[in-house]
């Protein structure tokens, strides 16, 4: 019986288209865990925890902490190991998309088909999630909206157990301020693996 074997460079175009439409290729050669420099213990802990999460883990990765801690590295360097298990991934600033999803939200033919992209990719990366500008009180303060659109998404991607891995500045308790039935769905599918970002913002040294 004769079978068919798909020859390397195949393969290695895959994988470069799957780069590609990540949404990560600039970030991609940088952020990677070798180039990761993990010194202090929590920077050991998040390396050792995010490998171990990109080896095995079918759940959800979840890093909370500070601007400039490394969070986007780590979580890049995660979707490159799973790209190059033969993986689909997609990566979204929450900035960027949040406001781009509550403005299609009228053309509901629109809104279906952008959000089922994100709904059924294999792994969805969601950088900075529910970020929004603070207002004078320095608080952040999120719509309906904004509300409405981030549970869609996080529940859907639960109900599927579709992989996600999720940077943000909020800790659990602060996600569960905003909708508790959400922050519940995150820390039960990240449990496992889920790392505080403790340092100091890099950009700033």
């Amino acid at each position: 019986v004769l079978t068919a074997r798909e020859c390397q460079c195949m393969a290695k175009r895959r994988n470069l288209l799957r780069i590609q439409k990540s949404g990560l290729e600039r970030m991609m050669e940088d952020y990677t865990f070798d180039k990761f420099q993990a010194v202090e213990e929590w920077q050991k802990n998040a390396k050792n925890t995010a490998k171990a999460y990109a080896a095995f883990g079918d759940g959800w990765f979840l890093i909370c902490g500070k601007p400039g801690t490394g969070k986007t590295h780590i979580c890049t360097a995660i979707c490159k190991v799973l790209m190059e298990m033969g993986m689909s991934v997609r990566y979204e600033l929450w900035r960027e998309l949040a406001p781009s999803m509550k403005a299609s939200v009228n053309d509901r033919e629109e809104y279906t088909g952008m959000m089922n992209k994100l709904k059924s990719i294999d792994v969805l990366y969601l950088d900075d999630f529910l970020k929004t500008r603070k207002s004078d009180d320095n608080r952040r303060h999120y719509t309906d909206a904004d509300v409405n659109f981030a549970f869609e998404l996080i529940n859907a991607r639960y109900v599927n157990r579709k992989r996600t891995i999720i940077s943000t500045e909020l800790s659990i308790g602060e996600i569960m301020e905003v909708d508790e039935a959400m922050g519940s769905r995150i820390a039960e599918m990240a449990k496992g693996y889920i790392v505080k970002a403790e340092g100091e913002n890099w950009r700033l040294k």
